[in-house]
């Protein structure tokens, strides 16, 4: 008589994507700053990055630490701006 043999799963290791971007831990940025000096509202900035307003509002009071390329790089261009004039990485 064969004894049962009890299968365990063996945890599969997170899958790292090729097609996601890096992500900087932000210290700071000046998103409001130049957002105001431009007179435009949150939601005005959003439309321009093509982003969502509450993410924008996230990622400028500091709550959202992390923020990847591709996004700082549309919101500075929609301020016209620099990512390294409009964010502070550590």
């Amino acid at each position: 008589m064969k004894k049962a043999v009890k299968k365990t799963r063996r945890k599969k290791a997170p899958v790292k994507h090729s097609s996601v971007a890096p992500k900087s831990e932000i210290v700071s940025n000046r998103i409001e700053e130049f957002r105001l000096e431009k007179e435009w509202s949150q939601a005005e900035l959003a439309e321009r990055a093509n982003m969502n307003p509450g993410h924008l509002c996230k990622i400028e009071s500091g709550s959202r630490k992390q923020v990847s390329l591709p996004v700082a790089m549309r919101i500075s261009k929609a301020l016209g701006k620099t990512v390294e004039e409009t964010f502070q990485c550590d």
